[in-house]
């Protein structure tokens, strides 16, 4: 995984102490690779159309997972043509390779950009496809995140382990 140092962490001691690492990830519909599956408007926005392949692998983030990569919940939709469910999948290899924690759903069809996915606020999607969302507050619960005080309840009990 990247980790970039924080500016100025020579001249401030307290930066150095301070980790930029996340304890967990949620991704929905992420762009990872730079290979075969890229997005390539996000490499060419990220790092400019005369990238190099060398440049644009050192952002294609499968080729980056190692045993401190944080754990993740990911989604996606397999009627993503922007952004392939490749892209899910490739991480989601890399990620069981370090055999670092991961949960992942896929969903049948539906394009990218459908927001939480609940087919709310006239944007496609499904109660099954919305179920992600609580599916990730279970994921976190179970991390060991609380819900924060004042934050509205979640509309479904934590996802079962098996």
């Amino acid at each position: 995984m990247l980790h970039h140092k924080f500016p100025f962490a020579e001249q401030d001691p307290l930066a150095s102490t301070v980790s930029n690492r996340p304890d967990a990830t949620i991704l929905c519909y992420p762009v990872i690779s730079s290979g075969e599956y890229a997005h390539e408007g996000s490499f060419n926005n990220l790092l400019g159309a005369d990238s190099t392949e060398a440049e644009r692998r050192e952002f294609s983030l499968e080729d980056h997972v190692d045993e401190q990569t944080p754990t993740a919940f990911l989604w996606h939709t397999t009627g993503d043509v922007g952004v392939p469910v490749e892209n899910s999948m490739l991480y989601a290899s890399a990620l069981r390779k370090f055999e670092t924690k991961f949960e992942m759903h896929v969903y049948p069809g539906l394009p990218h950009g459908i927001g939480l996915g609940d087919g709310k606020n006239g944007r496609q999607g499904s109660p099954h496809v919305g179920s992600w969302h609580p599916l990730a507050m279970g994921w976190l619960a179970a991390q060991g995140w609380q819900q924060a005080p004042g934050a509205p309840p979640t509309d479904a009990d934590p996802p079962a382990v098996l």
